[in-house]
């Protein structure tokens, strides 16, 4: 498989930057994801295909509008997400692709907003973002 192209990233951040977002959120982001907000801070990939949906947009940290930024994104949905999920991207449907930010729960999660009462809501598909990055493919012709 191709590596996934990053276009239309945002600020790459500092890692003071990120540890300051850590304090805010209070936990320690997996290395993984912290590497792509130190070199992307969101954008569009592609390839961007997982499963049934597709990775419209990574979300970023300090964007100008709140939907989307990671924490403005996470304060809009609120308690309809555990407190565990921190936002990172969002399809064109607008479900999202959570990341765990609790080490026990670790992984990436697609949140399903109109499954989001049922056990099907919350579907784990990948055990880190590096994985999930992985899952990227083009679109089958």
């Amino acid at each position: 498989m191709e590596a996934v192209r990053i276009t239309n990233p945002g600020k790459p951040l500092s890692a003071g930057e990120i540890d300051a977002l850590e304090q805010r959120i209070g936990a320690t982001l997996p290395a993984d994801y912290r590497q792509f907000l130190l070199e992307h801070n969101g954008g569009q990939p592609w390839p961007r295909d997982f499963g049934e949906s597709a990775v419209r947009r990574f979300l970023c940290v300090g964007a100008d509008r709140a939907l989307d930024d990671v924490e403005g994104t996470r304060g809009f949905y609120g308690t309809r997400l555990p407190n565990w999920a921190l936002p990172i991207a969002k399809d064109a449907f607008g479900n999202l692709i959570v990341l765990s930010i609790v080490p026990s729960q670790a992984g990436v999660f697609f949140w399903d907003h109109e499954e989001e009462q049922s056990p099907e809501g919350l579907v784990k598909i990948a055990e880190s973002f590096a994985a999930f990055i992985d899952l990227l493919k083009q679109p089958e012709q």
